[in-house]
Order: structure tokens, then sequence, then C-alpha cells
């Protein structure tokens, strides 16, 4: 970098050369994409989402939404394509839910946190696919 000629605030320019490389034009984007950063923000979230999740998980068992939405309904309005999914039987959205709350918890703590969002994730989905009529999904996005 070179100081240009003529400019009165003596700010630092691109010298022709320098803008002619598309190396050099890039170095500030690759290096702010790899700065170090704090990571208070994103384990905050973390933990939000975490016990977001597992107040929602209490609410459907609380509130007995678990019987209402997948146990006493005989017919299921299915996605296209998802017409195998159905709810578990004889309590077993109950477990279910409970496994949900349990990864919540996991998510929200940092306690083998890739493998509890990819669980909790595919599990929630599972629900969401049970019943368009009132799937999971809907509350928990």
């Amino acid at each position: 970098m070179a100081v240009t000629a003529g400019d009165p605030r003596g700010e630092v320019g691109l010298t022709s050369s320098e803008i002619a490389s598309p190396a050099a034009a890039r170095q500030p984007v690759y290096a702010r994409l790899f700065a170090p950063v704090d990571i208070a923000s994103l384990a905050a979230f973390r933990v939000l989402f975490g016990a977001i999740m597992l107040w929602e998980v209490w609410r459907y068992v609380d509130l007995g939404r678990i019987e209402r939405y997948y146990v006493e309904p005989r017919f299921f309005f299915t996605y296209p394509g998802f017409d195998w999914v159905r709810p578990w039987p004889d309590g077993g959205m109950v477990l279910h839910f409970m496994v949900l709350g349990a990864l919540a918890i996991c998510i929200a703590l940092g306690l083998w946190y890739r493998a509890g969002a990819a669980l909790y994730s595919s599990s929630a989905s599972r629900t969401s696919f049970c019943s368009i009529r009132r799937s999971i999904s809907t509350i928990f996005i």
C-alpha cells in the first residue's frame, strides 16, 4: 500500500499494481473470515435455544398436547411421501417427547452438542411429519 499523491487527508490508497492483483484484493476478506472471534454470543444462543426447546417440550407434556395431537386422533393428514410416518403407539409419543427434552438439555448444557443437535433435529422432524394439522415444527421454527 502506498500513500496516494494529492490526498489532503493523507489516507492510504491502493496503487495501480495492487488494484490489478485479485489476490491482494481478496486478502482483507480472508483475513476477516478467519480472524479470531469471541464465542460468547454463540454459546449464549446455544443455551437460549436449548432452554426454549426444553420449555416447548415441557408445555406439550404439561398441557396434554401429546395425547390431544398424537394419541387421540385416528386420522392424520400426512405430507406427500411421508404416509409411512405415524405417531408411536402405546405411550411411545410421550417417550419420544421425553427424549426430545433430554436432547434439549444436552444442547443447552453443551453436552455431546453435535450429536444432540443432530438427534434433536431428526426427532423433531419425525414429529412434524406425523401430521400436517398440528406439527411441532410450526412452534419450534
